[in-house]
Parts: C-alpha cells; structure tokens; sequence
C-alpha cells in the first residue's frame, strides 16, 4: 500500500469506503425489508385466517366431503379466494382431527392443543420452514391454521435485493473510472508542483508561484519561507568567507613580512626581537579574528533558541568581571558595579548573554586609557555600561554595529566585530541597546529589556 501511488491509494480508500457504505446500507436495508415483510404476511396469514374462521365452515366441509379431490381448487377459490401457492391452510375439530386442507403442506404442522388454552383464540408459533397462526372459529367448533412458506419471504426479499445490487453493479465502473480521472484532475498542481521543485537548481533564487489551489497554497508559502531562510543562510555564509578571506589577507601579509624581515635580521639580535614581537602580535590578532567570525558565524545562525532559562545578570556580570580583572589591574582601570535588588526577569541563553556582557567590558578596558573608571549599574529594567574614556569618533558611533570598523591608526588587538556581535545578541534575545558619547568625556551603553 505503501509503494502505490498517492492517486491508487485515495481510489482504493474512497472504492474501499463505498463498498464497506454500500454493504452496510445494503444490510441494513435488508433486515428493515425482512422486518417490514414479515410484519406485512403476519397481517395477511391473521385476515386470511380470520376470513375462514369467520366463515360458514359447516358448508365447506359438506361441500368438500362429497368430492373433495376433484374440486378443491374451486372449493377454495369459491370461499377463500386463495391464489398464491405461499399460503395453505387446514381446518382441524377441537379435538385435533383435521377436517379440511388444501393440500400436502398439511403434514408439516400437527395440531397444537395451546390453541384451546389461549384467551383471544390466536395463536402464532414458527417452525423451519413455515410461519404459521392457529385461530379459533367464531363458534369455537373448529381450529383453522394458516401458513406461509418463510422460502417465499427469504425469495422475495433476494428479489429486493437484487434489483437494489443490479443498479450498483452497471455504475461501478464508471464510478472507478470517473474516481480515477477526478483524482488525476485534482493531483495535477501537486504533480506540477513536485516536477517544478524537482528541476529547481540550487542557485535559482525565484520563489515558487502561490497561485495554486488552497490546500497546496500553505505547503507553496512554506516551501517559499524554507527557500528565503536558505538563501539567507547562505549569503550569510558566503558573507563570512568573503569576509573573513579579506580581513585575514592584511595580517597574513603583515606576517609574511615580519618573517622576511626576521630572516635578514639573524645576525641583528635587536631588530630579530622586534620582528618575532611583531609576528606574535599578528598571530594574537588572526586569533582574535577568527575568534570572533566564528563566533558572529554561529549567532547569525541562530533563529531562536530551544531552551531558555531566567537570566541572572549579576551572576553573568560578576563572572565577567572575574575573567577580566587581570586585564584591568594591567592598566590600573577601575571597575565598580552597583545593582539593585528587584531587576526584572527575562528569559534567555545565559552563555550567549555572557559573550554580549564580556564584548562591552572587553571593549571598554581595551580601548580606553590608564586609570580609566568603568561603571556598570544595573537597574530594574536596564543596565547601563559606562566609562569616562575618551569615547567613540562620531563617524564610528553613527556606523557602530557595521563588520571590520575600526578607528584609523588603531593599535589595540581587534577585530571589528564586537558591536556587531553585541547588536546580534540583543536582537535575538528583544534586546534594545543604546550607544552614546558622554560630555565632556566618557562612553555609555544601555541595555533596555
């Protein structure tokens, strides 16, 4: 079932349901049928019993005794009226002799004595093959019994039933045919659809048409979104290998010097000193670099997260500041944070929040002087990052967050990444920041959620 075909398999469910429909309909059809017949003979054997025992019986079996044989069949026609073979009866004495019958079916009913018993006079009792109504006459001398062959009841109701299967049996081909082509019909936007995406290349850009029918149009949006996140996704990633070629090109080709520069300089103790400085310095920088690409790399990835917890920005500052107080005590810069006690909760990925904390500190002790102040408070709602350095260059400070921007002449290890990481992370967790200059001196970061 499985390997079929979507096409075969809704046309083996859907003949499948008719069949199973039909069949119960059909059944259900005859036993009301077979309820109704039997409630209808059960009337007739009750009036056409109630007609010979209401009749002058006495003038029958005279009538009868003299040639019973020859005339039977204009006895019983002249008084009773009987045409149809499905009906016989017999007329008994109350004491059991039979008197009268209409012919051999007699045999398969002896008299049955309850009769005598019975109040209203009526008997109905069944046996294998009929159905059978023992009635009193109207002057209790005789016991008339009238039966009916169930075999005509059972071949009446087959009658019935054939005539409501002959119908069904001439439409069902054409009803699996006009299935068949119905199926195709309606299949033919998902073939259209599948043969479309099948010859799709990889660098084609262009979205699939939405003007399709309303069941595949869902199915044609999201394929449309799954093909914009991938195109996305992959410009991001051609992005960072531009990028990150290009900005490791500079100080490959500054290394590559240096150790020219080094080579010449073997017997210039001095000038090799400064060459192989200058060689470690490139290197710290690469990895600093390539450091921070990959770690760009792996937050523009991110669409959301999968697991969130409660953010504890003390716990996340404290941390931080405990991986950069070396740093600091290097440049005898000051740190001090003040938080209260009430700070909103928000939810988020404590390592990724801690890598925006770590940027901004990182940042505020490299690029600021000796005997800086830094001040981190964190507030209700907001943090604030703050520093009485020099600040930023307005051209910059208008452009923060761009990839690779650096101050001109710049000697610091960077590598033009960290606001744009920073902005990253505030963006996938609502974040909103705030950079601005502080007059007369300083730099100031506020983080609203």
């Amino acid at each position: 079932m499985k390997n079929l075909s979507l096409r075969l398999r809704l046309s083996f469910i859907l003949l499948s349901l008719f069949i199973i429909t039909s069949l119960i309909t059909t059944s259900i059809s005859m036993y009301k049928t077979k309820e109704s017949l039997t409630e209808l003979f059960d009337t007739q054997l009750y009036y056409f019993a109630q007609r010979v025992s209401t009749s002058n019986i006495d003038i029958l079996l005279d009538s009868s005794s003299s040639n019973f044989i020859k005339d039977e069949s204009k006895i019983v026609e002249k008084y009773m009226s009987v045409d149809d073979d499905a009906l016989t009866f017999s007329i008994f004495s109350i004491k059991g002799d039979i008197l009268y019958t209409d012919g051999e079916d007699s045999k398969y009913f002896s008299f049955n004595h309850s009769i005598l018993n019975s109040n209203e006079g009526i008997l109905f009792e069944e046996n294998k093959k009929f159905r059978i109504i023992w009635m009193l006459s109207s002057d209790k001398k005789f016991v008339v019994v009238v039966a009916q062959e169930k075999e005509f009841i059972n071949d009446l109701i087959l009658d019935i039933l054939e005539d409501l299967i002959y119908p069904w049996l001439f439409i069902l081909p054409f009803l699996i045919i006009s299935l068949l082509v119905l199926i195709t019909k309606e299949l033919k936007p998902l073939n259209k659809l599948s043969k479309t995406l099948s010859l799709k290349d990889a660098n084609d850009n262009l979205t699939l048409d939405e003007n399709t029918t309303k069941e595949l149009k869902p199915v044609v949006k999201s394929l449309n979104s799954l093909f914009f996140k991938i195109k996305t996704m992959i410009e991001k990633e051609r992005r960072f290998i531009s990028n990150a070629a290009h900005e490791l090109k500079t100080p490959l080709a500054a290394l590559k010097i240096q150790a020219e520069v080094a080579k010449l300089s073997i017997d210039d103790k001095e000038s090799l000193l400064k060459s192989l400085d200058n060689i470690e310095i490139g290197v710290n920088r690469a990895t600093r670099l390539i450091e921070q690409l990959l770690a760009l790399s792996r937050i523009e990835s991110i669409n959301e997260f999968d697991n969130l917890s409660l953010i504890n920005w003390t716990e996340i500052i404290n941390s931080n500041l405990k991986e950069l107080e070396f740093k600091a005590k290097e440049k005898n810069i000051s740190i001090n944070f003040l938080h209260k006690n009430e700070i909103k909760s928000i939810k988020g990925e404590p390592i990724i929040l801690s890598l925006l904390i770590r940027n901004l500190l990182d940042n505020a002790i490299k690029y600021n002087e000796n005997n800086t102040n830094i001040r981190i408070e964190l507030e209700k709602n907001h943090l604030i990052i703050q520093d009485n350095g020099k600040g930023i260059n307005p051209l910059i400070l208008k452009n923060i967050g761009e990839r690779f921007v650096r101050p001109a002449g710049e000697k610091q290890i960077g590598s033009g990444l960290g606001f744009s990481i920073v902005q990253q992370i505030g963006k996938l967790h609502n974040l909103r920041l705030n950079f601005e200059n502080i007059i007369p001196n300083g730099f100031k970061i506020t983080i609203y959620w």
